[in-house]
């Protein structure tokens, strides 16, 4: 019987994870735009094969936007590529990257975006001139969905873990508080546990 009970808990498990991986992967750029704010900017970096390499483009979204707007960037042979980053570097990532889209940049504060190819070994988030902007690199736009929603959900609840601080590894009778439930001050939850 506790086999069999083993067996079905960790079945429902893998159906939850599998079900939230569908739900994830059937997410598309209106889910996006339901979840950026006024002066949020998305960019979702993508290239397509031509006979002279690989063309980058940017799909930018708005809140404002009825969808996304598709700008092309440069050729995958003018991305500036260094591990260096000096100042003539961090202008040519503006160039590159940002000038292209700079009419995409009016009236934003925040900027979530998501490289592609070569773009992911680049800091394009350094270029010359992104100063004034938050700039997030994040795997997938769709990640702005799960920020908002752990945001919005009461989380507490689910924790599964303990967080220790303060302790001396060379002192072995020591009492340790541990924190330890959802939120309640750190009065009311602290006990002792003795290592």
């Amino acid at each position: 019987l506790l086999i069999k009970e083993t067996a079905e808990r960790k079945l429902l498990n893998s159906s939850r994870v599998y079900n939230g991986l569908q739900n994830y992967y059937k997410l598309n750029y209106k889910d996006v735009l339901k979840a950026l704010k006024e002066h949020d900017l998305a960019v979702e970096f993508f290239s397509i094969p031509s006979d002279s390499g690989d063309v980058y483009y940017a799909l930018c979204l708005k809140k404002s936007y009825d969808g996304p707007h598709v700008i092309r960037i440069c050729d995958s042979s003018q991305l500036p590529l260094s591990v260096n980053y000096e100042m003539g570097f961090l202008y040519s990532l503006f160039i590159c990257i940002w000038e292209p889209i700079k009419e995409e940049l009016v009236d934003v504060e925040n900027i979530f975006f998501a490289p592609y190819g070569k773009i992911h070994s680049i800091g394009i988030e350094y270029a010359s001139g992104m100063e004034k902007y938050n700039i997030y690199r994040l795997s997938s736009t769709r990640e702005l969905i799960d920020i908002n929603e752990n945001n919005k959900s009461d989380c507490i609840n689910d924790l599964t873990s303990i967080l220790y601080g303060g302790i001396d590894y060379e002192n072995q009778n020591v009492s340790y508080s541990v924190f330890s439930s959802g939120y309640k001050s750190a009065d009311e939850s602290n006990r002792d546990l003795s290592i």
